[in-house]
Parts: structure tokens; sequence; C-alpha cells
């Protein structure tokens, strides 16, 4: 999953672009996924400074778009890196029910 900060509304404050990878399983039964803010770490995009630190998302706040990915090619603390996997064997998975719960 990715999510990006002030995407589109830039006078907030900087652009920035939070990563997670989750492992699902290939199965037909519901599953139950819950992420917190800090389960993201900020990912670079081209155009964007890598700053080499390990940021963390700390709040929701300022979320302008969530992605939900098979996998997404990053720069993490000055490394290349792909997060999650190109190599889905399964049916193309289905959304059945999403929630923003708060806490």
């Amino acid at each position: 999953m990715v999510v990006f900060e002030n995407e589109w509304r830039r006078y907030r404050g900087r652009r920035r672009t939070y990563a997670t990878e989750i492992s699902l399983e290939g199965t037909d039964d519901f599953q139950t996924i819950v992420l917190d803010a800090q389960d993201f770490q900020q990912a670079h995009r081209d155009g964007q400074k890598d700053t080499k630190e390990n940021l963390r998302l700390s709040k929701w706040g300022e979320i302008d778009r969530l992605e939900i990915r098979a996998y997404y090619d990053v720069l993490l603390r000055g490394e290349a890196k792909k997060i999650g996997t190109s190599k889905w064997q399964r049916p193309q998975p289905e959304l059945k029910e999403i929630r923003w719960v708060l806490d």
C-alpha cells in the first residue's frame, strides 16, 4: 500500500510518499488487515529528494491519496527497492469492504 501526503494540497507542507508491504494469503476467505500510520515508511519517488532517513508516517491528517498495488519501485535510504512483488500468480484480488476506523 502506498499513501501520498500533501499530493494535491502542497500549501499544507512537503509532498511525501509512504509505503508498506502487506503479505496476503491466496485464499477465497476474507482477510482483515489493520494498519497504523507508523506502519508506513517514507519512500522516495522520482523528483523527490532522498534524505536517507528512516522516516515513518506520524499521522493520517495530510494524506490525500491511497493506492493498493502489487508492487512499487522506490528509493529507501538511498537504495533502489521494489516493495511487494511483480510475481503474483493468483487471480486479481477483489476488494469487498474497506473501512477507515478511528481508535
